[in-house]
């Protein structure tokens, strides 16, 4: 996943699938339940047609800091351990900031 998110829609994703090369027509799909699932298109110099799908779990996790005026969003994450694992890793950095952990639904990490 890229620190940016989706392309579509900005949140963070657990999962995509992409069309190959090979023009064979299946995609492996993941078995898990998601909330939204986005796509984006593309096509190459040969005309060539694919798509990504990016999977979007209900729930996200956002690693917060804070600050004098309240809580502030540093970063957001599709699953909680890499968000509690970003959390650690900001305090040992900054051992004089709380970090902290907060649920978010998926519409709360769009951009």
């Amino acid at each position: 996943m890229s620190a940016q998110g989706c392309p579509n829609c900005g949140a963070p994703y657990r999962r995509t699938a992409s069309t190959d090369d090979e023009l064979t027509g299946e995609v492996s799909l993941p078995t898990e339940s998601y909330a939204q699932v986005c796509y984006q298109t593309r096509l190459t110099k040969e005309k060539y047609f694919g798509f990504t799908l990016y999977f979007h779990p209900e729930t996200l996790y956002a690693v917060e800091e804070r600050t004098d005026e309240g809580w502030r969003r540093v970063r957001l994450f599709a699953t909680e351990a890499t968000a509690d694992d970003e959390r650690t890793k900001r305090e040992r950095v900054r051992d004089d900031t709380d970090y902290r952990v907060r649920e978010l639904p998926l519409s709360g990490g769009q951009q």
